[in-house]
């Protein structure tokens, strides 16, 4: 009996416990309903997005070639302004690229280039962006092409002793280092405009600066014959061509390209020049009247010559070494402005006069004096003359079609002098002039010596001559006789 209540005791007990772990087991199990979520959730394959570009299930390659067919670079636009003007350009056009190998290297737990993207959240990763400097220089550089200005300098004329005219405008200018740098970050901040600074730059002279500073440095004044009106007209014409020019330090002046082109169109006519040893007529004749006297203004004010030629042969304006020939795309007067300051070229034409004046900005010490002096080297004969016998002209009658000349060499020296005693002696220039070879034609013709050939008048002439007449006529004989022209 003991033993059958026993079992009885073990059975309910196993019973019990079994019963409770049912119960724990349904209490803390998931309903079916809560196991189809949990199962749903896990199977879930998630969204991947590169620059808002779904790459889910792509490998890297593939997500690559996905992402640049989409011209994102292009798509995204900056704009970059200019004073008043913007100029819009894709990220492509500045030299941006988007890195997407290291964005995809971000999302995905694989690195080889099979690897599929199943990751449990949607990701969304901006591909970082680098920027090719050297392009982003280039267009900086185009814009300054287009915006930097220089500040032009006044437009002077003197009157009555002082300057005057219009001031000088102002210029503007791109900082380009600080442009680049502006570019490259706003792309780098994802911004999609930005304006880059004009900064003004005011005229370096003004007209009082010049009035204040600007002195008398040099003049010269050669002498023409207004009769002779193609050449005085020349003369006009080149005076005023480089009247009122503004030279600026460091700038070489031409003195040929202000005065060309010798053309009708221009004013020019035809007048006396000098070719190869003879003289003849040409258009521009006597410009070089011009050029030699701005060339001994420049000597005075001691500026830098740097091109200058002399004539082949002596011209009646400028004595040996001090002339100035020019020749069209061949011999020109040039000079360079060698101070720290501008100097204006003044030229006038009055009274059968050309005056050149050079103003600037004297620095030269009280008591100093500059003179410049010529010295013979050599001198060359001419051959023999040329003589052509005229068979129609009468022995003893000669034409002389040119007269001998004799060459010379000549070097001109600065002499500079403080406070009256000389400090030295520089050889300015050489000049070398041409011996010229005289011709003449003599009669050939024998004359019977018991007649004699009058021309065609004389006779009747001589004989209604009166001694009235001879005494009245006196001083123009004279002045007939001292013309050797």
């Amino acid at each position: 009996m003991k033993n059958k209540k026993s079992i009885i005791i073990i059975a309910t007990t196993l019973i019990t416990i079994l019963l409770l772990g049912i119960t724990v087991s349904m209490l803390t199990a998931p309903s079916l309903k809560d196991k189809a979520s949990a199962n749903k959730k896990i199977n879930k394959q998630q969204k991947v997005y590169i620059n808002n570009v779904e790459v889910t299930g792509l490998n890297k390659k593939e997500s690559i070639e996905k992402l640049e067919s989409k011209s994102l670079l292009a798509d995204n636009k900056i704009s970059i302004v200019v004073d008043d003007k913007t100029y819009i350009f894709g990220l492509e056009d500045v030299g941006a690229e988007f890195l997407y190998n290291e964005a995809y290297d971000k999302i995905s737990d694989r690195k080889n280039s099979d690897s599929k993207i199943t990751i449990n959240e949607d990701i969304y990763i901006d591909a970082e962006i680098v920027v090719n400097k050297d392009t982003v220089k280039s267009i900086v550089e185009a814009l300054y092409l287009e915006h930097n200005t220089d500040p032009s300098f006044p437009i002077i004329q003197r009157e009555e002793g002082i300057f005057v005219g219009e001031e000088g405008k102002i210029g503007h200018k791109i900082d380009k280092e600080k442009s680049i740098d502006l570019i490259i970050q706003s792309i780098y901040s994802r911004k999609n405009r930005v304006t880059l600074d004009l900064y003004e730059i005011p005229p370096k002279y003004t007209i009082k600066d010049l009035n204040d500073n600007m002195t008398l440095l040099g003049t010269s004044t050669t002498v023409f014959d207004a009769d002779e009106e193609a050449r005085a007209t020349n003369i006009q014409i080149a005076s005023k061509s480089i009247d009122g020019k503004l030279v600026l330090p460091g700038e070489e002046f031409s003195t040929e390209e202000k005065f060309i082109p010798y053309t009708e169109e221009k004013g020019y006519k035809n007048a006396a020049v000098i070719v190869g040893n003879v003289f003849s007529t040409d258009i521009g004749g006597g410009v070089c009247q011009v050029s030699s006297t701005l060339y001994n203004t420049l000597l005075a004010s001691e500026l830098k010559v740097t091109e200058r030629h002399n004539h082949s042969l002596k011209v009646g304006y400028a004595d040996y070494g001090f002339d100035s020939v020019l020749a069209e795309n061949y011999m020109d007067l040039k000079f360079v402005n060698d101070t720290e300051y501008p100097v204006f070229i003044e030229s006038i034409v009055k009274n059968e006069e050309v005056t050149v004046n050079i103003y600037g900005k004297d620095t030269r010490a009280d008591g100093y004096k500059v003179e410049y002096k010529k010295e013979l080297v050599t001198v060359i004969e001419p051959p023999a003359e040329e003589i052509i016998i005229d068979k129609e002209m009468l022995e003893g009658e000669e034409e002389i079609i040119a007269s001998s000349l004799n060459g010379y060499t000549y070097k001109v020296y600065k002499y500079t002098y403080i406070d009256g005693i000389l400090n030295e002696k520089i050889l300015v220039d050489t000049s070398y002039y041409r011996s010229r070879q005289g011709k003449k034609i003599i009669g050939g013709k024998k004359v019977d010596e018991d007649t004699v050939e009058l021309k065609d008048g004389e006779i009747e002439a001589i004989e209604t001559i009166k001694i009235e007449d001879i005494e009245k006529e006196n001083i123009e004989i004279e002045d007939v006789e001292s013309d050797d022209r």
